[in-house]
């Protein structure tokens, strides 16, 4: 009978350690550039390198796309480099700036600036860094679509998805002036944001409009079909989270998503809670968060309004999650699971 109850251990003992709530532990945080306007998206390339946007408040033009070699260890502005060539002549107005974000496998990066117009938005293609030039068969680099794209992600390289607040497209990432390869509509204002599920296909919306209606839900959802059958994505589903969003008549750009298809987290702010959180989701149940940053553990206090995460595993498996921050204009750096020796971590 010993021999059966040591061998139930065993098994029961790795099931026990699957089912924990995951832990996130605080690492460091840097400041974005004055100069500019609160951050925004941001996104990972496949070196670690980091990058974000900042958008134009409270003044015009000061939108800005940033990108950060080795973010474990910033500590000044010397550390951030700013992408010139990330914003087409476009006189910016306040409240609008550089929106969607997103870098491919081969570190191309993709920016939609929603300038408030439909002829002055733009959708640039950049070079992986350093040199961040534009891409010649991408339209010289910059493509005006005359729509306000506000969320960018990649399905694969050839593949790009472009939201509107109500609308979803499937561009060809090398020929954006070919049709479109598939576009779907009817999504419910206002969109801010997409993530794409790799694993299962689907593709998540942020969005936050609530008109005297508590919860507010944070994200819609398009499935059924895959890089490979476009086709299959016939329709935009709402309530998919159906909490968490910011409630009024026009919500807010700050509630942005990310999806970490290592361990399977939808991320996204829930702005319900009392101290604004960012919640990580299994697909699987939507009901409740499996866990939350809080930022409390934060030496500079926590943030108010979390906005964007990104995750990033390196070769020894260690994941770092980048979340950007509103009004305070911080990038908060955490590690799943406990952590000993912080700046003895290779990152690349």
């Amino acid at each position: 009978m010993k021999k059966y109850f040591t061998l139930l251990v065993f098994f029961l003992v790795p099931l026990c350690a699957i089912a924990q709530t995951p832990k996130f532990t605080y690492v460091t945080e840097f400041q974005a550039l004055p100069e500019f306007g609160p951050t925004l998206a941001v996104a990972v390339d496949s070196h670690g390198g980091l990058y974000f946007l900042q958008f134009s408040s409270p003044n015009p033009n000061m939108t800005a796309c940033i990108y950060v070699a080795d973010p474990l260890n910033a500590n000044s502005a010397n550390d951030l480099i700013l992408v010139d060539d990330a914003i087409a002549d476009t006189n910016v107005p306040s409240g609008r700036g550089m929106h969607g974000l997103t870098v491919d496998s081969k570190g191309n990066v993709y920016i939609a600036l929603e300038s408030g117009a439909n002829t002055t938005a733009t959708i640039r293609k950049l070079s992986p860094a350093p040199e961040f030039k534009p891409v010649d068969e991408f339209g010289g680099g910059v493509v005006w679509p005359e729509k306000r794209y506000t969320g960018l992600d990649i399905m694969n390289d050839d593949i790009l998805i472009a939201i509107t607040w109500t609308d979803v497209d499937f561009w060809n990432a090398h020929d954006p002036y070919s049709p479109f390869l598939h576009s779907l509509t009817g999504g419910q204002t206002y969109q801010r944001d997409c993530a794409y599920n790799p694993n299962t296909g689907d593709i998540y919306l942020s969005r936050n409009r609530g008109l005297g209606v508590t919860p507010v839900d944070s994200c819609s959802v398009v499935r059924g079909g895959s890089a490979n059958n476009l086709a299959g994505y016939t329709q935009i589903e709402m309530n998919f989270i159906p909490q968490g969003g910011i409630g009024g008549e026009y919500g807010a750009h700050n509630q942005k998503i990310g999806y970490d298809a290592v361990n399977d987290f939808i991320m996204i702010p829930d702005y319900e809670r009392s101290q604004h959180v960012m919640a990580f989701y299994r697909p699987s149940d939507l009901t409740n968060p499996v866990t939350v940053i809080d930022t409390t553990d934060s030496p500079n206090g926590p943030t108010a309004y979390p906005t964007d995460a990104a995750a990033y595993t390196n070769s020894k498996g260690e994941t770092y999650v980048f979340i950007t921050t509103w009004t305070d204009k911080r990038i908060l750096i955490y590690q799943l699971g406990e952590v000993t020796d912080v700046w003895g971590w290779d990152l690349f």
